[in-house]
C-alpha cells in the first residue's frame, strides 16, 4: 500500500501543522528551513542594533569621562547640547511627519474635552537645593507646537463656531 501525500489544504494538514506548533520536540526535522532563517536575520539585526547603541553610549561615556566626569561636562555645557541636539533632530522629524505623536500629531481627537488640574500646593523641601554652576535642563515636550495650534483652532471655534480649514494653496506654500 502506497501512501500518497496530503492535498495542500487539506484539514488534515492543518492539524498536523497545529499540532507541530504546539509540540515542536514531535516535529519531524524541528523549525522549519524558513522560519528559522528568517528569526536568525531578525536576531542579526537586533544585535547590528544593540550593538550600534552600545557604541555609541560608550563613546558619549568616554567623552563625559575625558571632560572630568558628569559634573564637569554639565558645567561645559556638554550634556545640553547633546541633549538640545537630539531635541532639534526630534523635533524636526515630528515637524515633517517622519515621527508622529499619536493623538497630538496624528489622529488628534478633536471632540476632547479640555483637561482639568486640581490645585496642588507644592512641598518646600528641608533641604536647600544643590549649588550648581551649570545651566539648568529645560523641560519640553513634543507636543507644544500642536497644542499651541489646537488652542488657537479652539479660540476660532468658540469665536466662529467653525474650525479653520486648510486650502490646498496655504499646503503648497509650504
Amino acid at each position: 500500500m502506497s501512501v500518497l501525500p496530503l492535498p495542500r489544504r487539506s484539514p488534515a494538514r492543518s492539524l498536523c501543522a497545529a499540532d507541530r506548533a504546539q509540540h515542536p520536540a514531535s516535529a519531524a526535522g524541528g523549525v522549519q528551513p524558513r522560519q528559522s532563517r528568517r528569526s536568525r536575520r531578525r536576531l542579526r539585526r537586533r544585535r547590528g542594533f544593540d550593538r550600534q547603541a552600545l557604541r555609541a553610549a560608550w563613546a558619549l561615556f568616554q567623552e563625559i569621562e575625558s571632560a572630568g566626569g558628569a559634573p564637569a561636562a554639565l558645567e561645559q555645557g556638554l550634556i545640553q547640547g547633546k541633549i538640545a541636539k537630539v531635541r532639534a533632530e526630534r523635533e524636526s522629524a515630528v515637524t515633517h511627519r517622519k515621527d508622529s505623536l499619536t493623538g497630538t500629531s496624528e489622529y488628534p481627537l478633536l471632540s476632547e474635552a479640555p483637561v482639568k488640574l486640581l490645585d496642588a500646593t507644592p512641598v518646600r523641601s528641608r533641604r536647600p537645593p544643590p549649588r550648581s554652576d551649570y545651566p539648568a535642563l529645560k523641560p519640553h515636550r513634543l507636543a507644544e507646537p500642536f497644542e499651541v495650534l489646537r488652542d488657537a483652532s479652539d479660540k476660532m471655534l468658540a469665536a466662529t463656531g467653525v474650525r479653520p480649514k486648510i486650502s490646498r494653496q496655504s499646503r503648497n506654500a509650504s
